[in-house]
């Protein structure tokens, strides 16, 4: 396994706490438990998991693919545009980043 370069570790790093932001609400305000929440939330990543691992498209791409338009998954990409939701994530990866940064640099990675 290849060794990741500083800035690809604190990518990485970032990425990674978009999953841990993403399991943030799955057991708030739907009436679901947190088991079926969880559950979801798994079934979910694992598919989006495995249609990027068979493709060589990139996300974007196939996010476009599953998503038609006036269909559910539409309707909840532009809940979220419209509340801002993009650019609430774009600020949270980059205070990863930048935590990832600083405590490289405190331990020395």
């Amino acid at each position: 396994m290849r060794t990741l370069a500083q800035g690809e570790r604190e990518c990485a790093l970032a990425v990674n706490r978009r999953g841990a932001i993403s399991f943030h609400d799955v057991d708030h305000g739907d009436g679901r438990s947190a088991e079926q929440g969880k559950q979801l939330a798994l079934s979910t990543f694992a598919g989006a998991t495995a249609l990027a691992q068979a493709s060589s498209e990139p996300p974007d791409v196939l996010r476009e693919r599953v998503t038609s338009k006036g269909g559910t998954t539409y309707a909840a990409l532009q809940s979220l545009e419209k509340d801002g939701v993009g650019a609430s994530f774009e600020r949270a990866m980059h205070a990863a980043e930048q935590r990832a940064h600083a405590l490289g640099n405190e331990f020395g990675a």
